[in-house]
């Protein structure tokens, strides 16, 4: 009989490469869903409303996994602010170089 892991990586093989990390991340909770809800699960990750399909799987995880899952996505949100934020400054040090320079060719225009 094949443990757990062993049928996770089984219908992680049978899917499209797209749906695979979700798989091999969630399985213990897609295992425990009824037949039922795997193929609704399923047909909203092929539909493509993927906060639905995530939500059900939420709905399915320990109190302990769901926080576990929080501490993950506010850390990936948390590395999203700082490149979010170095973009910015690069925008503004990019900006005012330009502003700087035609500041200069104006003054220079007007013979300051």
């Amino acid at each position: 009989m094949p443990t757990a892991i062993t049928t996770i990586e089984l219908l992680a093989e049978k899917l499209p490469k797209e749906y695979k990390p979700v798989v091999l991340e969630y399985g213990p909770v897609l295992l425990k869903m009824s037949t039922e809800s795997l193929w609704s699960w399923i047909d909203l990750m092929a539909r493509g409303n993927t906060s639905e399909a995530y939500r059900t799987l939420v709905m399915g995880m320990s109190s302990t996994d769901v926080i576990a899952e929080l501490d993950n996505l506010n850390l990936e949100w948390k590395k999203d602010n700082k490149k979010n934020a170095q973009r910015m400054n690069l925008q503004r040090d990019a900006s005012f170089a330009i502003l700087s320079v035609a500041l200069k060719m104006a003054l220079t225009l007007v013979g300051l």
